[in-house]
């Protein structure tokens, strides 16, 4: 082999190394950005007594900002606050209030309430197909279409 082909080689795999050094390094740190338009769900939950109640989440996203609404059974949640896509997607919320915290929930489901309206809390949301799904309070939001 000639000393040009070793040096074409050498450079061309160095190039290629780099190129997926910098893919990784891009994905480890910034994921794009969410889509502006609500996300929702709704269904019931199971309780750990056994007991169902209904739910529904719905998350509004307007640029960097979002704006999420959560009932479960006689309880709601509201919180707001900004979009961060450094290392993953965050919701970082900078307000939040529970309404009506009754004994209908259990304490998985009352702690996620607390968490997500306490004022600097960080949600992680993972991309779940078209679906997002919030790991610190386990709440799911899907993107609404909107009839044309």
């Amino acid at each position: 082999m000639s000393l040009t082909r070793r040096a074409i080689g050498t450079a061309l795999l160095v190039v290629l190394t780099g190129t997926l050094a910098a893919a990784l390094f891009h994905r480890q740190f910034y994921d794009p950005p969410l889509k502006n338009g609500y996300y929702k769900s709704q269904g019931q939950i199971l309780l750990a007594d056994g007991r169902l109640i209904e739910a529904t989440h719905l998350l509004r996203i307007t640029g960097q900002h979002f704006h999420a609404v959560t009932r479960q059974g006689d309880t709601v949640l509201e919180h707001s606050g900004t979009i961060s896509t450094r290392g993953g997607v965050y919701l970082l919320v900078d307000s939040g209030s529970v309404q009506q915290l009754s004994g209908t929930l259990d304490d998985d489901m009352i702690f996620g309430m607390l968490y997500g309206q306490r004022s600097g809390a960080r949600i992680q949301l993972i991309r779940r197909g078209p679906c997002l799904y919030a790991l610190e309070t386990g709440q799911i939001f899907c993107p609404v279409v909107e009839a044309r």
